[in-house]
């Protein structure tokens, strides 16, 4: 009868819980998703997703904290969408998934930029972008080309100027979320 002790490791993987800042976010053709993923109690987790799509190409199944893919729509006469069903992962913890779509609108639909009588200009830009809109704006927030965020604000306001004199020459995508939507468009600087 010999006795002997051996200690073991155990690691406890919190199971994240995902969200997203939008859950249902309206684009025009050809403009890029913005669904920015995170949990409310684990920092660093991943995320996985896969998507249906109606009447939309560009759309793919990916991996990551954001879902920023331009979307385009086959048929330009008709609106389309994309349904994102998400999954938050934390090393071997799996959350539940969750889901987010994006609307993308056809440009020769009337009610392209209507519902909120949202006015962006001067597109181009040299120095001051103008933004306004008929609801309250909460967030403007603008990607260079390579999806990296170069200007984030809140504005709880329904109208802004935003100095962009220190910007390069170049084509960047504009998000801007109001209290009953979030559409973003490409803006040209000058």
């Amino acid at each position: 009868g010999c006795y002997s002790f051996s200690t073991a490791t155990v690691n406890i993987d919190i199971v994240p819980i995902g969200i997203a800042n939008t859950t249902n976010q309206t684009i025009n053709n050809n403009d890029f998703s913005n669904i920015v993923l995170s949990t409310s109690n684990v920092s660093n987790s991943n995320f996985t997703w896969t998507y249906t799509a109606n009447n939309i190409s560009g759309a793919s199944n990916g991996s990551g904290t954001t879902i920023a893919q331009q979307l385009s729509l086959i048929d330009v006469n008709a609106n389309g969408y994309v349904d994102y069903i998400i999954t938050p992962i934390n090393n071997a913890a799996i959350g539940s998934t969750f889901s987010a779509r994006v609307n993308v609108q056809s440009t020769l639909n009337s009610e392209t930029f209507i519902i909120d009588n949202f006015k962006l200009s001067p597109n181009p830009v040299i120095d001051n972008l103008n933004v306004e809109s008929d609801n309250q704006i909460k967030n403007i927030r603008i990607y260079n080309q390579l999806g990296q965020m170069i200007f984030s604000n809140e504005i709880n306001d329904n109208k802004r100027t935003l100095d962009l004199s220190n910007l390069s020459s170049g084509i960047y995508t504009i998000f801007i979320e109001t209290n009953t939507r979030t559409f973003n468009k490409k803006i040209i600087k000058q």
